[in-house]
């Protein structure tokens, strides 16, 4: 926009000489204005041009997009954790006797599914130099991290809660030594930091999602 202005001010000055010195040649005094009109509109285009490019270009290197190296460590967090979580759970005793634990593996074994798929896919697109975010994968995308990401905390929060009203209400974890609370927890804690990942991943998509 300022190559436009300086352009135009020449443009002007030109105007100013060509009246001090052809007072009669008005013809080319209404092409010179038309001319630095002309160049200025171009300018101010070409910049909004390369802004919005700049843009473009930024809500794809989002942190976490599909295809990139971010989204890959993401999508390995996401099965290294939610894996964590389910073996933990499964090793503990007793676990098949209370709901919300095996909805806790169910949840974590369907976000580790997912997150494996889409890991392998980042890899794929990163060997392949493919682009992974027009509208169609990246609405399938938003759609199964949202969908994920819901599992993963309302399995979460009940099993934080039969956590806790075993070991702090009821102090049943004190008094049986058979149950392996110290699992739970950490199983737990495995299970929400899955959570956080998957929504990042989400509103990553989300907002890449609105830009494609």
């Amino acid at each position: 926009m300022a190559n436009g202005k300086v352009i135009g001010g020449n443009v002007l000055w030109l105007l100013v000489y060509k009246v001090d010195c052809v007072e009669e040649d008005y013809t080319q005094m209404i092409w010179l204005a038309w001319l630095g009109f002309y160049i200025e509109i171009s300018n101010s285009k070409l910049v909004e041009k390369k802004k919005k490019k700049k843009e473009e270009g930024m809500m794809k290197r989002l942190l976490g997009g599909p295809g990139t190296i971010s989204g890959f460590l993401l999508r390995f967090g996401q099965c290294a954790f939610g894996a964590a979580s389910i073996a933990l759970m499964v090793t503990g005793f007793g676990f098949s006797s209370y709901t919300a634990f095996c909805y806790l593996i169910a949840s974590m074994g369907l976000q580790f599914l997912w997150s494996f798929g889409l890991a392998c896919l980042d890899i794929y697109a990163l060997r392949r130099k493919r682009d992974l975010q027009n509208p169609i994968l990246v609405s399938l995308f938003v759609v199964g991290d949202w969908v994920t990401a819901t599992l993963s905390l309302a399995a979460a929060c009940s099993s934080a809660g039969v956590v806790v009203l075993y070991s702090r209400d009821l102090n049943m974890c004190a008094n049986s030594k058979r149950l392996t609370c110290n699992k739970y927890q950490i199983s737990v804690a495995m299970a929400f930091v899955t959570w956080v990942l998957t929504a990042m991943s989400s509103h990553v998509m989300f907002w890449i999602l609105a830009s494609v």
